[in-house]
């Protein structure tokens, strides 16, 4: 049985040890995620400096798209902040998966219903732990915080970033995400 409250006990500790970390050695950050690798082996924190995403938009002159650097975690310039906490909750989420066995994956390779409910599950952790960082006081009011997991419905994304920021920054990715959708039909 998987340790659900051991397992947030120790992600709460790595995301607020990571942000501390980054905040050190990077004054500007304006971004912080942690990034759950869809087949579960693989979580981390990342982050986006002000000076990256300036450097992007100096670079290609995007106007407005630079809002979609800014909120493309797979973009941003940092994948570091409390390693070996992170490589120990990577290991913990492997050996709970392998040791599932055909209860996560089925004859096709694919997540069953309980692996992705599983997700869901660490999913939300992720972001109550986050969601107590931002609480802290910790976090400033400019950064973005996200919970990445790829191929996740982008609805829920919109979920996600309202639940954790501040009203100035769900407006901003509101925009861009209604512009981003509009575009595409």
């Amino acid at each position: 049985m998987f340790d659900y409250v051991e397992f947030e006990r120790l992600l709460s500790i790595a995301i607020r040890k990571a942000y501390k970390e980054i905040s050190e050695k990077h004054s500007d950050i304006c971004g912080f995620d942690i990034e759950l690798l869809e087949d579960m082996y693989l979580i981390q924190a990342g982050a986006l400096t002000q000076s990256h995403l300036d450097a992007i938009d100096s670079e290609k002159d995007l106007e407005d798209d630079i809002l979609f650097y800014k909120y493309a975690t797979d973009e941003w310039n940092l994948d570091e902040g409390a390693d070996e906490e992170f490589t120990e909750l990577s290991k913990i989420l492997a050996l709970y998966i392998k040791e599932q066995g055909d209860i996560f994956i089925d004859d096709e390779y694919n997540f069953t219903n309980e692996a992705l409910l599983f997700r869901r599950k660490i999913g939300e952790i992720v972001v109550k732990s986050l969601k107590e960082l931002r609480d802290s006081g910790t976090v400033g009011e400019n950064v973005v915080l996200e919970y990445y997991i790829r191929d996740v419905i982008e609805e829920e994304m919109l979920d996600v970033i309202t639940y954790l920021n501040p009203e100035a920054i769900v407006k901003e990715y509101t925009s861009f995400h209604e512009k981003v959708y509009n575009d595409k039909e």
